[in-house]
């Protein structure tokens, strides 16, 4: 396989030339273990989410009802209001229920969590079990060669002294030939059985590891956590994109009744159905005390200065009883 492109497979790519190697194994456990802990962490998030959600749906609720007021002229504007407020008790319901499918798709992923974690602990407890028994297999065959061999060098030990010795007759008694000939014998049995305990401890050991290796790729091939989460996580961003469609939907109605509120017109129709009348209330003009000078001719008070030096003499009695100035006389006009 091209290990630099993609479809790599995790059956073809955590193997270990040495038997007795659990390296790929434990690096597979170890993501699956990742993968549980990512399960919980969107798990909580989405119950978190839909806690939020659903707190939110009815704080809009309370505040949608709570803004009531008693308004007796009812234009566009107030008629846009009251839209406003019913689309804002419709968005409550969007979210309220994309709460509820949060609360669902967390439920969802807690159930295939657990049912992943008992899967694999039952695919990695049983791999265990079946690498062990091929790594035991494994060390009774290499004993069971090792004895061959050993086997096979005392047979070929044996035969070259029987050799030696039927060449070698005339110099040997029949009593040490007849040893020679046992032990060649003996040797000869013994490699013979260590041969075929050999041969078995291989049979054995290939089942062992085909087996080993058959429970391995069907645990590779179970479903992957990356598939669940990520069908999950889209399903989340749905719930998102439905809500913020419903939101947009109710605020387009609250635009669309608002497009009819003509301010000039608002004016005019109130205007027509509340107005008091035109005419606003007459100027008040000055009015001189003395009475002497018109208002507003610009003319002053005509108090003589000598009637000041006199009220001063005379007090406030004085000053009124002192005669008024002639004609054209202002009191600027001498002080001075």
């Amino acid at each position: 396989m091209n290990m630099n492109g993609r479809g790599l497979k995790y059956v073809d790519s955590f193997w270990n030339s040495d038997i007795n190697s659990s390296d790929g194994f434990d690096a597979l456990k170890s993501r699956m273990r990742d993968g549980r802990k990512l399960c919980k962490d969107i798990e909580d998030y989405l119950r978190q989410r839909a806690k939020i959600e659903a707190q939110y749906a009815k704080e809009l609720q309370k505040l949608a009802r709570s803004t009531t007021s008693d308004i007796k002229d009812e234009g566009q504007l107030e008629n846009a209001w009251k839209i406003l407020k019913k689309q804002t008790e419709n968005i409550s319901a969007a979210h309220d229920s994309a709460g509820t499918d949060f609360g669902k798709l967390a439920s969802e992923i807690s159930s295939f969590n657990d049912e992943q974690k008992q899967k694999t602990k039952a695919v990695e407890d049983k791999i265990t079990k079946l690498h062990n028994a091929a790594k035991s297999s494994n060390q009774k065959a290499t004993n069971a060669h090792r004895t061959y061999q050993q086997k096979c060098r005392d047979w070929e030990s044996a035969r070259d002294a029987l050799c030696n010795a039927e060449n070698s007759v005339a110099s040997i008694t029949p009593k040490d030939m007849e040893k020679i000939r046992n032990k060649h014998n003996k040797c000869k049995e013994e490699m013979e059985k260590a041969d075929s305990n050999y041969k078995t401890s291989i049979d054995e050991l290939k089942y062992s590891q085909n087996s080993w290796e058959k429970e391995t790729e069907d645990g590779c091939k179970m479903r992957n956590v990356i598939y669940h989460l990520r069908d999950s996580l889209w399903k989340c961003t749905n719930v998102d994109s439905e809500a913020c469609v419903l939101h947009d939907e109710y605020s387009e109605k609250v635009r669309l009744s608002l497009e009819q509120c003509d301010v000039e017109q608002e004016i005019d129709e109130f205007v027509k159905s509340r107005s008091t009348g035109s005419v606003r209330p007459a100027t008040v003009p000055y009015e001189d005390y003395f009475g002497n000078s018109p208002a507003f001719n610009g003319k002053t008070s005509t108090i003589d200065k000598r009637s000041f030096r006199n009220a001063s003499k005379g007090g406030f009695s004085a000053l009124m009883s002192s005669p008024a100035p002639s004609s054209g006389y202002s009191i600027y006009s001498e002080i001075k």
